[in-house]
Order: C-alpha cells, then sequence, then structure tokens
C-alpha cells in the first residue's frame, strides 16, 4: 500500500486538506457528465446546476477521513434541501435527480483512484451509503414540494375557477330566461369571455412552473454588500457574555437586504431561545462555485431529524403558503428558496447544530419580484 492509501478502521484516514482541494476539478467532470447523461440540466445556469453538491461532497470526505460520530454521523437535511432545491429551480424528473447523484458518487471515486487513494470496503460501503441517504432524502424533498404544488392546485380549482364557472352559469340561466331577447348575442358573447377565462385559469394553474413560482416568496432583490447586513443584525444581540462571532469577507451580491436580514435574525433568535448566549453562537459566510454560504452555528443544543422536520413543517392547507410575520425556520427556508438556493440543518450532539442558508451569489433571474 503506497503513502496515499487510506488506513484500516485503526488507521488515520484520508487528510482532509488534501481531498477538499480537488473539489473543483471533481465539480468540473461532473459538470461535464450531467451536462451529457441528464437533458433537463441543458438550460441550467451553472450556480443552480451545482446547488448543494459540495457539501454532499465534504459529507463523504468527512467520513473517509475517519470524523467521528460529531460530524460524519450527524443528522442533516442536506438531501431534503437539496430536493426541494431541485424541484424548485428545475424541470427535474425524479429519476434525473437520483442520475445526477449517481453520477456524482461515481466522480468521487474516479477521483480519489485518480489520487491512488485505496479504499477499505468499509469506506467503500461509506461512500455508497452516504450517497444512497442523500438519493432517498432529496426525494422525499423532491416529492414535498410536488404534493405542495397539488394542494395549492386543489385550492386555485375550489377558489379562482369555480367563481368564473359560477358567472358561465349564471350568464347561461340568464340567456335561457331571454331566448328571445335582442340581448341573447351580448350574452353569448360575454359567456364565450368568461369560458376562455376559464381556459386561462385552469392553464395557469395547471402549468407546473406556475405552481412552483407560486411556492416561492415574492422578494425585491438588489445589489447587497453581506458583511454590513451581518453586522446590522448581530450588533442587536450583544449581552454580558460578549458579541456574536463573525467570519466573512464583504461579499457582494445580488439579494433581498430585508428578507435575508428578517431570516438571519430569526436563526439568532431561535439560537438564543435554546439558551446560547452571544458568544457560543458564530455567523459565517464563504463564497463557493457561485453561491453564497451563509452558517449560523451554536453548540448549546442538539436536534434530531425528527425535530428538524417538526421545526420547518409547511403550514396547513387552508392557510398562506408562508407566515406572514416571517416568524420561524419555515419563513428562512423560504427566503433561502426564493433566492433559488436552500436551507440545510445539521446536527449531532458532539458539535451542536448549524443552520446553512445556500444561496447563489446572483439571484436576479431566480426571483419572482
Amino acid at each position: 500500500m503506497n503513502d496515499s492509501s487510506v488506513a484500516g478502521s485503526g488507521g488515520s484516514g484520508i487528510p482532509l486538506y488534501r481531498h477538499f482541494a480537488i473539489l473543483p476539478s471533481i465539480m468540473q467532470a461532473w459538470e461535464q457528465r450531467v451536462n451529457a447523461e441528464v437533458p433537463n440540466t441543458a438550460k441550467l445556469n451553472a450556480s443552480v446546476l451545482v446547488g448543494a453538491m459540495p457539501l454532499v461532497y465534504y459529507r463523504v470526505i468527512e467520513a473517509l477521513s475517519g470524523a467521528t460520530s460529531a460530524s460524519a454521523q450527524a443528522d442533516s437535511t442536506l438531501g431534503m434541501a437539496h430536493g426541494r432545491e431541485r424541484a424548485l429551480m428545475t424541470e427535474y424528473r425524479p429519476c434525473d435527480l437520483i442520475h445526477e447523484l449517481q453520477i456524482f458518487r461515481d466522480v468521487i471515486l474516479s477521483a480519489l483512484d485518480d489520487l491512488k487513494t485505496v479504499l477499505t470496503s468499509g469506506q467503500l460501503a461509506d461512500v455508497r451509503r452516504i450517497i444512497d441517504e442523500v438519493s432517498r432524502d432529496s426525494l422525499n424533498g423532491f416529492n414535498d414540494v410536488r404534493e405542495q404544488a397539488r394542494r395549492l392546485f386543489r385550492s386555485a380549482l375550489s377558489r379562482d375557477v369555480r367563481n368564473v364557472l359560477n358567472v358561465v352559469s349564471v350568464t347561461a340561466q340568464l340567456m335561457e330566461q331571454k331566448s328571445r331577447d335582442p340581448g341573447m348575442l351580448t350574452m353569448a358573447k360575454r359567456i364565450i369571455g368568461k369560458v376562455g377565462e376559464a381556459d386561462s385559469m385552469l392553464m395557469s394553474a395547471t402549468s407546473e412552473r406556475s405552481l412552483n413560482r407560486n411556492l416561492k416568496l415574492k422578494l425585491t432583490i438588489g445589489p447587497v454588500t453581506l458583511l454590513p447586513l451581518i453586522d446590522n443584525v448581530c450588533v442587536d444581540f450583544q449581552d454580558d457574555t460578549g458579541r456574536i462571532q463573525i467570519s466573512s469577507d464583504p461579499i457582494n451580491g445580488y439579494w433581498s437586504w430585508a428578507a435575508m436580514e428578517h431570516a438571519l435574525r430569526n436563526l439568532i433568535n431561535y439560537a438564543r431561545q435554546a439558551g446560547a448566549s452571544a458568544s457560543e453562537i458564530a455567523v459565517s459566510a464563504t463564497i463557493a462555485f457561485g453561491r453564497i454560504l451563509l452558517s449560523l452555528h451554536t453548540t448549546k443544543y442538539f436536534l434530531t431529524i425528527a425535530d428538524m422536520e417538526m421545526l420547518s413543517d409547511e403550514l396547513d392547507d387552508d392557510t398562506d403558503v408562508h407566515p406572514p410575520d416571517g416568524r420561524g425556520l419555515s419563513y428562512v427556508r423560504a427566503v433561502a428558496e426564493g433566492h433559488g438556493g436552500s436551507l440545510i440543518t445539521r446536527s449531532s450532539q458532539a458539535t451542536g447544530t448549524t443552520f446553512v442558508i445556500n444561496i447563489p451569489l446572483d439571484a436576479r433571474p431566480y426571483v419572482e419580484s
């Protein structure tokens, strides 16, 4: 076994720094294969295509490096968030979602082989297990969006379309009563007009693209420098322990200042309500492949997958899609998805919980103003 080989279960594992460095080449190889093998990627902007794939890679490499349960075995909404983003931002079919992750697995293994990295049978099983888990969770997230779209469709049918059809019915009754009246032609024209309206509304309501747009917040986008936004929020949460830890370059992008500020404030409020002091909260922002990763981390509390799902559950069918006062993680997720991205939550008992808002650096092409 050469120097690049991976130690067995008792060894030190793959050095993280070396394999994080090859991520750009992995992403390039993956994009080339996905564009060639998944037709529905043809019209996607590069930053949308990237999605959460780098975070999937980080999760794989952490496991292969011999990371403990504090990170490699942490509960995460990564797959769920990836599937929701694909449903909202692409014209993917479920098979496309699975296919792109299978390609990603193959590209990762090929890249490790090129580095002369020898994996144990257990580590190969870890790679397959992680990709399989992300695939299953992605399908669940993808289907959640589709189900929500169906609920909106039913609501549209029962409210908007029925109102128009009721007008058509009343008009037809009037025509029947006045069948010898010279105004029958006018009435007939009115029926034709209303039927045309009903047809247009049905086409709009049944359009998948239209339904997905209705799931996203309406945002006003403009140029934003991220560091002042973070400072503006964090300064309000100073306490006796000090200030929130901030790590960010002055990243410039195009987002909704108000929505992003509100989302970050919600995350900090949630951490504070869970018992974290200001000094136990860290906010950071980085750029990766045309996207920003705005993260909040605290070691103060632990969330299970069930907790995460409960916190970000969608509202009932008979309510608005997003809470009007913007409270809770469902609003934070709506802000991320409204910018063409996703909210990812990761938690372990050893290291605490991290929320990641993963959105394109320039959200203008993906936002409904």
